[in-house]
């Protein structure tokens, strides 16, 4: 139905669910934040957010391929062995949680695949986007690729692509407190440019 709907309308339904929340339950106000009701611990491990993912894909019924996304998972935490985020916490769980907006949110597999790999090229990992398009597909490293390339300034119109940084963005400012003035007001900037 969704990939119908966005042939013809040239948006997904999605957004419709969004505009209908807003205008129905929040009275036309923009505050958006009810949307993402869900928020992690901050310091959880990366096998209870993994476990978490699955458990919010299974409670939208969403009909994701799950050996594609345990292969991104473990995919990830590979890349990302040994970093760590500010918290302190390993890198991979902020991929992780950007993964679990987009299962909440119900955005395409893809694009879930991809937020589980969306800072392996902006980390410095050992993967390249065609091993990503190799053992995914041409359309997640493209999606990969925009996303860690990406411009406010520019007129982007994936889908995928906006969900995903709308969902990293949402996780680097519900963990800014990690980060050193300088940082958190830059970034603070950034999102709301």
């Amino acid at each position: 139905f969704t990939k119908a709907f966005k042939n013809k309308f040239g948006f997904s339904p999605l957004l419709l669910r969004a505009f209908s929340f807003q205008i129905n339950y929040l009275e036309g106000n923009c505050n958006m934040s009810h949307i993402f009701m869900k928020s992690t611990a901050v310091h959880a491990t990366k096998e209870e957010l993994y476990k978490l993912l699955m458990t919010t894909i299974k409670e939208n019924l969403l009909e994701y391929d799950q050996q594609m996304i345990k292969k991104a998972y473990e995919f990830a935490c590979i890349a990302h062995s040994g970093q760590k985020r500010f918290s302190g916490d390993d890198y991979v769980t902020h991929s992780i949680n950007v993964a679990i907006l987009l299962a909440e949110m119900e955005a395409s597999e893809d694009a879930v695949i991809a937020g589980l790999l969306h800072d392996i090229l902006y980390k410095k990992t050992n993967m390249s986007l065609e091993k990503i398009k190799k053992e995914f597909s041409g359309r997640i490293s493209r999606i990969i690729k925009i996303v860690t390339s990406f411009n406010e300034s520019e007129n982007i119109t994936d889908e995928d692509v906006i969900m995903v940084k709308l969902c990293d963005r949402l996780h680097n400012m519900r963990t800014i407190e990690f980060s050193d003035e300088i940082r958190r007001r830059a970034k603070a900037e950034q999102t709301l440019d």
